[in-house]
Formats: C-alpha cells, structure tokens, sequence
C-alpha cells in the first residue's frame, strides 16, 4: 500500500511539472520544480555517497510582507530518475528578496492600474526539513539554507533557479517502556 501511494504521488508531481510551472496570483505562488541531489552520508563505520537526477518537489507559497515568502511543500528524492530508493518528506522555509518584491507589485488609482514585475528577483532562503528514506527504517530532520533567482516570464509565470545545501541528524524515535504496570486505589 504505501509503495503504491509514493507511486501516485510521484505521478501528480510528474502531472504538475509537465503542466505547471510557477505561477503568481495575489502574492500567493504554486511552485513545481525538479533537478539534482548529491547526497553524503557519514557514520563511525561506513561512508557513502549518491549524486542523481531526481529530485521532485511540490510547493506553496505565500507573501509575508513585500519581500518575504513562506513556503510549505513535500519533496521526494529518487535514486533513479524514476524509481529506485526512494526519500520522501515535507519542507517549511523563507525566501527573502533584498532587492526586488517578492512579487508583481500592483498600484490602483481611480483611473489607472498598474502592475511592475521585476525581469529578475534573487533571493535567499532558509529552511527547515524532514525526510525518510525507504531503505532505512530511519527518520533525518535538518535546516537547509540556499539562494537562487526568479525571472518573470509573464504577468502570472516565472522560471525559478535555486541551489540549497542542507544538513540532517537522524532523529531517536521515542519508544514506550516495555513493561506498562497499573494499579487502582
């Protein structure tokens, strides 16, 4: 069941990218995207490395100001571009624009409307993340930090380049005590 419910969401993702893009609407953005990973991980044993095409990402976000995104999204990592392992997990992170709006600024007057689009808005961006990966029965959280640029293609378009670098710690999943007692007055 549950490889089957990362086989559709992998399909809507595919569907969203073939047919999405960004698009801007009263601040608010819906964001696809897809690129490379190269992930390194390290323990006092064993080291390994995996670099691939095949990073999916959905994503929402919403202006927190004139320079400021909030955004909320799930990404999944495949080691092949399509199948293989598989990571999987949701993101939460802030884009700043220190030179442009984060958006289409828009100015109404009583006979006037005008709408300013910057051609290029770079930015920075923090995060947070959560992720798991189906050959290890583990959970990673970590922050990511990155930075990137928009480019307006039309009113309501734009095309999105960004690199991140992100570090995880695998998370000690709590577990109930094995030997519960009760007792009554």
């Amino acid at each position: 069941m549950r490889h089957k419910l990362h086989k559709l969401a992998f399909v809507v993702l595919l569907v969203a990218i073939v047919f999405g893009g960004e698009s801007a609407s009263a601040g608010n953005k819906l964001e696809v995207a897809t690129g490379f990973y190269s992930l390194t991980a390290k323990t006092s044993k064993r080291s390994g490395s995996a670099s691939n095409f095949g990073v999916y990402r959905a994503a929402y976000g919403f202006g927190f100001g004139p320079q400021v995104d909030i955004q909320i999204g799930y990404t999944l990592f495949m080691s092949d571009i399509i199948g293989g392992d598989l990571g999987f997990g949701p993101d939460l992170g802030l884009q700043y624009f220190p030179m442009t709006d984060s958006g289409a600024r828009r100015f109404v007057t009583d006979k006037v409307s005008i709408n300013v689009n910057d051609v290029l808005r770079p930015f920075v961006s923090a995060g947070f993340h959560q992720r798991q990966f189906q050959s290890v029965d583990s959970s990673y959280a970590g922050f990511s930090f990155g930075g990137g640029a928009e480019m307006a293609w039309s009113e309501d378009y734009s095309l999105k380049a960004e690199a991140r670098v992100t570090s995880s710690s695998m998370v000690q999943q709590m577990r109930p005590p094995t030997n519960w007692t009760c007792s009554s007055d």
